[in-house]
């Protein structure tokens, strides 16, 4: 799902790992990618990743001599600001396991489009509102 743009990678609610459909990520786009959020960690990290278009986790980490610490935290910046995401599958650890390559949302747009959708406040709460609350459709907006 994820290679074929079906899926958005992020954490975008709780600081968790959360899956948007295509037209769930175009609702929310507007009120996210805030480049003023962003560490001085994270804005290198998303220079990388756009400079390269697809990068590892080790790329990165080699590149910038980050540690894993430091890019972990810089990454969940990018995530949670739906900056970058998965593109790929990287290496299969099991059947249930996998790592990922990483992209700017750019990238992820050219797979997955959806073409011209409504987006405003009621299209994001039409669509969440019989699994999340207003008050957790509000926090995943912040």
């Amino acid at each position: 799902m994820i290679e074929q743009g079906e899926v958005f990678y992020s954490k975008a609610y709780r600081g968790r790992v959360t899956y948007l459909s295509r037209e769930l990520y175009w609702q929310i786009k507007p009120h996210k990618q805030r480049m003023e959020k962003l560490t001085p960690v994270s804005r290198a990290v998303l220079e990388f990743v756009r400079g390269m278009e697809i990068v590892t986790t080790k790329d990165i980490k080699d590149a910038l001599m980050l540690s894993s610490k430091e890019l972990g935290v810089a990454m969940d910046g990018l995530f949670k600001e739906l900056l970058v995401t998965a593109v790929k599958r990287d290496r299969t650890m099991s059947a249930n396991w996998s790592s990922f390559c990483w992209g700017g949302f750019e990238c992820w747009e050219k797979v997955g489009a959806v073409g011209e959708i409504e987006r405003d406040e009621t299209g994001i709460y039409k669509m969440l509102s019989g699994i999340m609350t207003d008050r957790q459709i509000e926090s995943l907006l912040k």
